[in-house]
């Protein structure tokens, strides 16, 4: 049997910093998720890793652990994605942000004679 995956001794800044993200509701989900593992291992310190990540919403049984391990080798930094493979954007940020300003918005209230984009239309008002 493996031994029990137990979180480290925080700062009082992290653990400030790892509450208030885990009850943030402007953060990114996953983030967010990620915190209330760190949270309910410090509320509860018997508590196993897996049985965090549970109560955090994971369904695997790895991911509280995996997220522990990760926090308690990279504190903060831990709990970000890591860069993933794969092509790289073909647009920059400002491009991208500026598309989905356009397509969140209601076509006939910028003066279109339609009610909804198709991938036609907002290419072509773009």
């Amino acid at each position: 049997m493996r031994p029990a995956v137990k979180l480290r001794p925080l700062t009082t800044e992290e653990e400030t910093e790892i509450r208030e993200l885990a009850g943030s509701r402007k953060e990114a989900f996953r983030l967010v998720q990620r915190a209330k593992v760190i949270v309910a291992m410090l509320e509860d310190p018997k508590l196993h890793a897996t049985h965090a990540g549970l109560q955090a919403g994971f369904s695997g049984t790895q991911s509280g652990v995996t997220w522990i391990k990760r926090f308690n080798e990279n504190g903060m930094a831990g709990l970000t994605d890591k860069p993933r493979p794969g092509h790289p954007p073909i647009h920059d940020q400002k491009v991208r942000s500026a598309l989905v300003s356009l397509a969140t918005q209601k076509p006939d209230t910028l003066g279109y004679p339609f009610k909804l984009w198709t991938l036609e239309r907002l290419q072509n008002a773009f």
